[in-house]
């Protein structure tokens, strides 16, 4: 196994200018303080990616342009040679920002109008380039806008009910990622916004994404668990509904 994940989810903030209801970050279920990444944090984990090169992906429980410094830290990651994915709704994305930062990937989550104009907008800014690729998600249950002609790829996905009891195979994001939150703690789980699978904190002195990767024993655990056939014993996998969709293409995105 590789001594440093493939990908790493930032949240560089946990705010959010929706409010939609399935959301754990405004709809209650989401207990934690709400605030932004800090420079010293971001330069901590940048000094990281300058070595190991992970792909970076901006997504978690927060509007990544509602960061103020949201188009220099992609940048500053494309300049250190990662790929980097951002997700957003589009309410805020500035595509000319968007396209002098050099960002890979990008997945607009078509929750309202102002989201297709921002695939829109993204698409007349990116012109005859090939980059940023451009993806637009639907969720089942929304107004859907229909497709726009010209982007790479659009996504309509289901709602799922997590109170559902499953077990499923071993979880390939254990062994190619970890996630970040904004003020530094670092989870197993991508969907895991109150940090029950919490591993480490890296406002901590001393304590690294690569060590926590290659040393922490609670990762080791759930590793363990989920190759026993077990997962079922860790509560959030218990009720995961994109387990089975994760273990195939967790490096995909959400």
């Amino acid at each position: 196994m590789r001594n440093f994940p493939e990908t790493i989810d930032l949240e560089l903030t946990n705010k959010c200018n929706l409010k939609c209801p399935f959301c754990p970050t405004v709809n209650g279920l989401s207990t934690r303080r709400k605030g932004d990444m800090s420079q010293a944090l971001f330069l901590k984990i940048l000094h990281e990616c300058m070595q190991y090169k992970p792909y970076v992906r901006l997504i978690r429980f927060g509007e990544p342009t509602l960061h103020p410094y949201w188009d220099t830290i992609i940048g500053m990651l494309v300049d250190v040679g990662c790929r980097v994915r951002m997700n957003s709704n589009g309410i805020k994305l500035d595509p000319d920002k968007v396209m002098k930062s050099g960002l890979h990937d990008l997945k607009i989550s078509v929750h309202s109008q102002a989201g297709y104009n921002a695939v829109r907008d993204m698409l007349e800014a990116r012109g005859g380039l090939d980059y940023p690729r451009i993806e637009m998600a639907y969720l089942q249950g929304e107004q859907d806008f229909g497709d726009v002609e010209g982007v790479d790829l659009v996504t309509r996905n289901p709602m799922y009910d997590l109170s559902e009891e499953r077990v499923h195979p071993p979880c390939k994001e254990l062994y190619n990622k970890l996630n970040v939150d904004w003020d530094g703690i670092v989870t197993a789980c991508c969907s895991d916004y109150n940090r029950e699978m919490r591993l480490g904190n890296l406002t901590r002195r001393g304590e690294t994404l690569h060590s926590i990767w290659t040393t922490s024993i609670q990762l080791r655990g759930y590793r363990t668990l989920h190759e026993h056939g077990r997962s079922n014993e860790i509560p959030l996998c218990r009720r995961c509904s994109r387990s089975e969709h994760s273990s195939v293409k967790a490096a995909e995105g959400q």
